[in-house]
């Protein structure tokens, strides 16, 4: 189910705290950060994390910065620039997006925490405003990138077992 703004009081609150403070949630390209910029604010949120050389390939896919082909982003901006981001894989019944899965999620530290889940409620809105049925706010292990999707997926053993998972459970 698509997030409700008027039921979820935890998104409410991170999505009221954010405007107070002063932030824009937007759906955006990574080029309109740059991917430096990015990769400098997934750097600071790694630093605050137990495993801080490497994402957790085997639950959820490496942060690509650059466009992807039906991933959709969304971001938190302060005065031009990406306090926040939420990188939105789609979920596909008979060939068409039905839903998404918040995969990658990275904040400045420096901001207020929930701000990546103001985004998340942000873009529920968004979905279901699309008609969109699911959203799905945690990772999807063991699920495959669509067909001609060559972005990384880490190690060639995670691809392995994600692969050889994907055939078996489903």
């Amino acid at each position: 189910q698509i997030v409700e703004d008027d039921t979820n009081l935890f998104f409410r609150t991170a999505l009221n705290r954010a405007r107070r403070e002063g932030l824009e949630i937007i759906e955006a390209r990574c080029d309109d950060f740059g991917a430096h910029a990015l990769m400098r604010l997934s750097a600071a949120w790694k630093k605050t994390k137990t495993l801080r050389n490497r994402d957790l390939a085997f639950f959820a896919r490496p942060a690509v910065y650059a466009d992807e082909p039906a991933v959709r982003k969304f971001f938190a901006v302060r005065d031009g620039e990406a306090r926040a981001f939420v990188a939105f894989d789609p979920l596909f019944r008979d060939g068409r997006a039905f839903g998404y899965a918040a995969n990658i999620l990275r904040q400045d530290p420096r901001e207020a925490p929930g701000l990546c889940d103001a985004v998340i409620l942000h873009a529920a809105q968004q979905f279901k405003s699309e008609g969109l049925e699911q959203l799905n706010r945690g990772m999807l292990p063991f699920c495959p990138p669509p067909e001609g999707d060559d972005s990384p997926r880490g190690s060639p053993l995670s691809r392995l077992i994600v692969d050889t998972n994907w055939k078996l459970l489903n």
